[in-house]
C-alpha cells in the first residue's frame, strides 16, 4: 500500500503540474512503462473514418493497389483513397490491453490499478491517412489501347495485349466499381472474356451497317428490332459487337425493340469528319454534316460540346476538334491542357472539358478543404500562371517552391519559405497543386482555428523537432521585427514568453502548451501599440499570436510589427 500511496501523489502532483483541473479526469489511473523493445515500428496506424470502418465491420474487404513505382491507394468497392503518410505532433502510444473509461464517469476518490501497470510497446509520430481520390484510369486507356479490336480478320490466337477483369484490377489503381463505370464510359466491350475497346474507324463501320440496314429495310428509326439486327449481320461481324454497338447508339424502349440515339449518331459522324482533317470552315463542315447523317437526322451545334470547339472570333468561323476524352484525368495536368489550348474560356464553353471533375475531383477536394469549387478553379488559375513550361515537364506537375514564394499572398511574408516548406508533401523544394491548394485553403477565412493553430506550430518549428525551443522563438522574433532587435531584447522576450507558456518548466513548447497559449491570447489587432503589452505577461504571447495573422487576414494589410520605430509596417 506504501508504494501505492506514493505512486497515486505521483499522479495527483503531475496534475497539478500540468496545471489540469482534477475534476475534469476520470477517477482510475494505470501505471504504464516502456517496453525493453521499444522502437522496433512493426505496426503501421491507418487512419479511417466511420463510413470505412462500418464497410469493414460487414466483412469486406480493403486492397491496396499500386505498382512498386505508383502511390499507394486503398480501395472499397465503391471508392479510392490515395494513401499518405502523416504527422503529428503529439506522441501516439501503441499499449495492448489498455483499460478505456467508460461512458459514465466514474466518482469517488482516486485509485491507482498499479497491478494493471501497462506496457508502451511502440510509439508514433506518423501515421497513414486516407484522402478520397478520383479512380487513376490513365493506365487503363494505356492498356485497353495496347490490342484494339479491327474486327476478327485481325485477331490472332495470342492473348498479347488482352486483359480480363481481374487483370485491369491487378494493374489499374481504382476500385472494382469504378472499373466498371469507367469501361462503360470508354466504350469497352467483353470479347471472348477479354475487355476490348473497338478502333475508331472499325465502330463506325459497324455502326453504318446497323443504319444502313434500317434504311435499306425502310425501317424507322425507332423501331429496330435487336434479333432481326443480329440474325442479318452476324456472317459480317459477330454477334456481341452488333450488339454492343446497337447499345451504345441506341436506346431499349420496349423488349428487344430499340431506338436509334440522335445526338451519339450525329456525334460519331461529327468526329469520323473532324478527327481527319483537325479543323474546318464552319460553313462547310455544317453542310458535309447534313449530308453525312441518316435522313431524319437534325445536327446541332450544341452536340459538339465537349468534341468541338467553335472559333468565332476568325472570319470565316472555324471549327476545330479538340475532344475532352484525350485530354488527362488529372486536375492540374486537365486545366493546364485547357489554358495552353486556348488562353480565354467561357464557361458554357469550358463546362464539358471539366464537368466530370466537378462532379468527382472538385467535390473531392472541396470536402478535404476549406474551398468552394469555384475558390478551387480560382486557385489553379493562380497555380497555373507559375512556370506553365516546368509544371510541364515534372511528374505530377510540380512547381519550385521558390516561384510559389513571389505570389502577392506570400512575397513579403517573413515565413514564406517555412509556410512552402511545411506544406511540401516532399520535402524537395517543390510542390504538387494539392499542396498548392492546401495551404491556400487554410489561409482561408473559413480554416478553422485549431487548423490554424496547427499549421502555425509546424512553421515556428524552425528545427522540425516537434517542439518550440528557445532557438525556435528567437528566430520568430527576429523575422517578426526585421531584425531589429538586439539579442538582449530577443533573449529578453523569449524568456516572457517561456516564463508564460511553458508549463512543465523544460524551455520547449510542446503542441498542447502552445495550443493552450494561444487560446488565452487576447486578438492583438484591438490594440494599436505592441510595446505596451511586453511588460504584461499574460499579454506576451501576442508576439506567437501575430503569425496568425497570416493566416487569418488580408496579405495586402498588415505584414509584421517594426519594435524599433513602435509601428506596424505597411505594404501595398
Amino acid at each position: 500500500m506504501a508504494g501505492n500511496s506514493r505512486l497515486l501523489e505521483d499522479v495527483t502532483n503531475s496534475i497539478e503540474l500540468a496545471k489540469l483541473n482534477e475534476s475534469d479526469l476520470e477517477r482510475i489511473s494505470q501505471p504504464i512503462f516502456l517496453s525493453a523493445e521499444l522502437g522496433n515500428e512493426n505496426v503501421k496506424l491507418l487512419e479511417i473514418d466511420n463510413e470505412i470502418l462500418s464497410y469493414l465491420n460487414t466483412g469486406k474487404r480493403l486492397v491496396f493497389r499500386g505498382s512498386t513505382t505508383d502511390f499507394a491507394v486503398l480501395c472499397t468497392e465503391n471508392e479510392t483513397y490515395e494513401v499518405k503518410e502523416a504527422e503529428t505532433s503529439n506522441s501516439m502510444l501503441l499499449i495492448p490491453s489498455l483499460n478505456l473509461p467508460t461512458k459514465e464517469r466514474s466518482a469517488g476518490s482516486r485509485e491507482l490499478h498499479a497491478k494493471e501497470a501497462k506496457l508502451v510497446v511502440e510509439i508514433h509520430r506518423k501515421y497513414l491517412e486516407l484522402r478520397r481520390c478520383n479512380p487513376r484510369l490513365s493506365k487503363l486507356n494505356k492498356l485497353l489501347m495496347e490490342n484494339v479490336y479491327r474486327g476478327r480478320e485481325y485477331e490472332l490466337d495470342d492473348v498479347d495485349g488482352k486483359y480480363t477483369m481481374e487483370n485491369l484490377l491487378e494493374n489499374v489503381q481504382c476500385s472494382e466499381n469504378e472499373m466498371k463505370n469507367a469501361l462503360i464510359e470508354m466504350k469497352a466491350c467483353e470479347i471472348d472474356g477479354f475487355w476490348r475497346v473497338l478502333e475508331f474507324e472499325y465502330e463506325f463501320r459497324v455502326v453504318s451497317l446497323i443504319v444502313n440496314l434500317m434504311e435499306e429495310n425502310s425501317w424507322a428509326k425507332t423501331e429496330l428490332l435487336m434479333a432481326e439486327v443480329l440474325d442479318v449481320l452476324d456472317e459480317l461481324e459477330p454477334r456481341e459487337i452488333l450488339r454492343h454497338c446497337l447499345q451504345l447508339y441506341a436506346s431499349e424502349t420496349t423488349s428487344g425493340v430499340y431506338s436509334l440515339k440522335e445526338k451519339e449518331i450525329c456525334c460519331l459522324h461529327a468526329e469520323i469528319i473532324l478527327h481527319v482533317m483537325g479543323q474546318f470552315n464552319l460553313g462547310e463542315f455544317l453542310a458535309a454534316w447534313q449530308d453525312s447523317v441518316p435522313e431524319g437526322f437534325i445536327p446541332k451545334v450544341e452536340f459538339l460540346k465537349g468534341l468541338a470547339l467553335i472559333d468565332s472570333k476568325r472570319q470565316p468561323n472555324i471549327v476545330q476538334y479538340y475532344p475532352k476524352n484525350q485530354l488527362p484525368e488529372d486536375i492540374a495536368d486537365r486545366f493546364r491542357s485547357l489554358f495552353t489550348f486556348k488562353e480565354k474560356w467561357t464557361f458554357d464553353e469550358i463546362e464539358p472539358y471539366i464537368k466530370d471533375l466537378t462532379s468527382k475531383k472538385l467535390d473531392a477536394s472541396a470536402d478535404l478543404t476549406y474551398f468552394t469549387k469555384k475558390e478551387i478553379l480560382h486557385a489553379f488559375k493562380k497555380f497555373g500562371t507559375l512556370v506553365p513550361n516546368n509544371v510541364a515537364g515534372r511528374k505530377e506537375g510540380r512547381i519550385p517552391i521558390r516561384r510559389v514564394m513571389e505570389i502577392p499572398e506570400l512575397k513579403v511574408n517573413p515565413f514564406r519559405d517555412r509556410i512552402c516548406a511545411v506544406f511540401s508533401s516532399t520535402n524537395d523544394e517543390t510542390m504538387s497543386f494539392e499542396d498548392f491548394l492546401d495551404m491556400m485553403s487554410v489561409f482561408s477565412e473559413n480554416a478553422p482555428k485549431t487548423v490554424k493553430t496547427e499549421y502555425a506550430f509546424r512553421v515556428f518549428d524552425f528545427d522540425d523537432d516537434d517542439m518550440i525551443g528557445r532557438e525556435d522563438i528567437n528566430n520568430l522574433l527576429r523575422r517578426l521585427t526585421d531584425n531589429k532587435l538586439s539579442n538582449d531584447e530577443v533573449e529578453q522576450i523569449t524568456d516572457h514568453i517561456l516564463q508564460e507558456a511553458d508549463l512543465d518548466e523544460d524551455d520547449y513548447l510542446a503542441y498542447a502548451e502552445f495550443e493552450h497559449a494561444i487560446s488565452k491570447s487576447p486578438d492583438f489587432m484591438h490594440f494599436p501599440n505592441l510595446s505596451l503589452l511586453l511588460p504584461n505577461p499574460t499579454l506576451i504571447m501576442i508576439l506567437l499570436h501575430v503569425y496568425l495573422h497570416y493566416l487569418y487576414c488580408n496579405y495586402d494589410e498588415i505584414k509584421y510589427y517594426d519594435l524599433s520605430n513602435d509601428t506596424f509596417k505597411y505594404y501595398t
